[in-house]
C-alpha cells in the first residue's frame, strides 16, 4: 500500500495481469447471467485514444446505476455492484436502526459481451473498481412513514492504476405507505441524492437528482416457501437530474441526461432475509430509459434501499 499524489491512497493487489483476470472473470459472469442490454451494434470507430475511452463515465455512476448493462449512444457500460451491510446494534435507539454499508462495484466499458469467447478477450478492455463505505439510518417518523438518510465516502480506480478518484454520495430516501388492504401494500417513494468525485488528475464531477416512484406488494396467491408468503413487487420511478447530467461518448458529442423513467418487476418476501450480511427481499429486473441513455439492471431490494 502506498500513498499516491495529492494524498490519494492507492492500493495495489498483486500484478496487473492478476487484477485483470479477477475483474474479467466477474464481468464474464455478469454477461452470462442475463444482464445484457439486448442486441446493440458496437461502435465502428477508428482507433481510440486512451484518453477518449477513459472519459466515457466517471466513478460515481457505478454507485448510482447499480448492477446492470447500460447503453450511451453506441457505447456500453457493464456494472456489477455488491453491497454487504452490517447492523450496528449498539447505536440502536428509539426505533432508529444504524447500518454500515460497504458497496463495491466493478465496471467494463465499450465491450460487446456476445462477442467474447473467454476471459482473455476482456484483458485489454477498460475496467474500473470502486469501494465507498458509509452509514445509513432508518428512522420511523410515523406509523406509515420512514426516512433513510445516508452518507458514503470512498475511492475508485482503473484496474491498471492509471487513474483514480475520491468518490462521495449522500442523500435521504423516504417511503410512505399510501394504502393497505389485507396483505397488499402500496408505497410512495421519494429521494434527494447527490453524487460526486474528485479526480487525482483532470476535472471533478458532481450531480444531484430527485427520485419519485410508486412501489407495491401484492400476495402471489398460495405461493409459500418455508412458511413465507411470496409477493409480486412492481415499481415505477422517475429520476430528475438538477441542471442535467453530461454523459460523455467516445468520438461523439456528450449527451445531457435530464430525466429517466424506470419500470421494474420483482418477486420476493415482505421482510428482508440476511444471508451473510447481504439483505435480499426480492429479485427483479428493471428497464431504465431516457432520450439518449437506456439500461437494464438486476436488483434485490426496494427503490427505497
Amino acid at each position: 500500500m502506498d500513498a499516491g499524489s495529492r494524498g490519494v491512497l492507492r492500493i495495489r493487489i498483486g500484478s496487473e495481469r492478476s487484477r485483470k483476470h479477477l475483474f474479467a472473470a466477474c464481468i464474464a459472469l455478469l454477461g452470462t447471467s442475463g444482464e445484457q442490454a439486448g442486441p446493440v451494434q458496437a461502435a465502428t470507430a477508428p482507433a481510440l485514444q486512451q484518453a477518449d475511452v477513459d472519459s466515457l463515465y466517471h466513478w460515481a455512476y457505478s454507485a448510482a446505476f447499480g448492477t446492470g448493462a447500460y447503453r450511451v449512444g453506441d457505447e456500453k457500460v457493464y456494472v456489477l455492484k455488491v453491497e454487504p451491510r452490517f447492523v450496528l446494534p449498539w447505536l440502536r435507539g428509539r426505533g432508529v436502526t444504524t447500518t454500515l454499508r460497504v458497496p463495491f462495484t466493478i465496471g467494463v466499458q465499450n465491450v460487446d459481451l456476445k462477442d467474447l469467447t473467454g476471459i482473455a478477450d476482456l484483458e485489454d478492455q477498460l475496467s474500473t473498481v470502486t469501494v465507498a463505505p458509509g452509514l445509513e439510518w432508518q428512522i420511523p417518523m410515523r406509523r406509515a412513514w420512514v426516512l433513510r438518510p445516508y452518507a458514503h465516502y470512498g475511492w475508485g480506480t482503473q484496474v491498471d492504476g492509471s487513474e483514480s478518484s475520491l468518490i462521495y454520495y449522500f442523500g435521504v430516501n423516504s417511503r410512505f405507505e399510501l394504502t393497505s388492504r389485507g396483505d397488499s401494500r402500496n408505497y410512495l417513494i421519494n429521494a434527494l441524492q447527490y453524487y460526486g468525485q474528485v479526480a487525482r488528475e483532470g476535472s471533478n464531477d458532481q450531480f444531484a437528482r430527485i427520485v419519485t416512484g410508486l412501489e407495491g406488494d401484492y400476495p402471489l396467491g398460495d405461493f409459500v416457501i418455508d412458511h413465507r408468503q411470496f409477493f409480486f413487487k412492481p415499481h415505477i420511478a422517475h429520476y430528475w437530474y438538477f441542471n442535467g447530467l453530461d454523459v460523455k461518448q467516445i468520438l461523439q458529442p456528450p449527451v445531457k441526461l435530464n430525466q429517466e423513467f424506470e419500470v421494474g418487476l420483482a418477486v420476493g418476501i415482505r421482510d428482508p432475509e440476511f444471508v451473510k450480511q447481504f439483505s435480499v427481499d426480492r429479485i427483479g429486473v428493471a428497464l431504465r430509459r431516457s432520450k439518449d441513455v437506456e439500461g437494464f439492471r438486476i436488483y434485490v431490494s426496494s427503490v427505497f434501499e
